[in-house]
């Protein structure tokens, strides 16, 4: 993997607590902006979707004490579809760890 999709993998490790405590957001409607919201990265970097506007936004929330999550990263397939969908400037892709701590896929930080 390399190290950029790493960085934007790492994006978003501690979503659970920030999301949990944020309000809610209402109904977003297909094919219409998509609400903001503002989450650190585990560097303590923050990130607002309005900072991507324009761009192609994958949200993928991941538990890697799944088994199925550790299937199609064990066999490569995650990475190979994160690698293509990324070549694109316009794609941003954050992979999304929300499991709280001592809970199946927590992950306090990767480096």
């Amino acid at each position: 993997m390399t190290r950029p999709l790493l960085a934007i993998f790492a994006i978003m490790i501690l979503a659970m607590p920030a999301l949990a405590a944020a309000p809610v957001m209402g109904n977003p409607e297909i094919g219409q902006q998509a609400p903001s919201f503002t989450l650190n990265d585990p560097d303590g970097n923050t990130h607002s979707l309005s900072d991507y506007l324009g761009k192609i936004i994958v949200l993928e929330w991941t538990n890697h004490g799944c088994p199925y999550v550790r299937k199609h990263y064990d066999s490569g397939n995650m990475q190979k579809l994160q690698e293509q969908a990324t070549i694109n400037d316009n794609v941003i892709w954050f992979s999304i760890v929300s499991s709280t701590p001592d809970t199946q896929g927590y992950i306090a930080k990767i480096i």
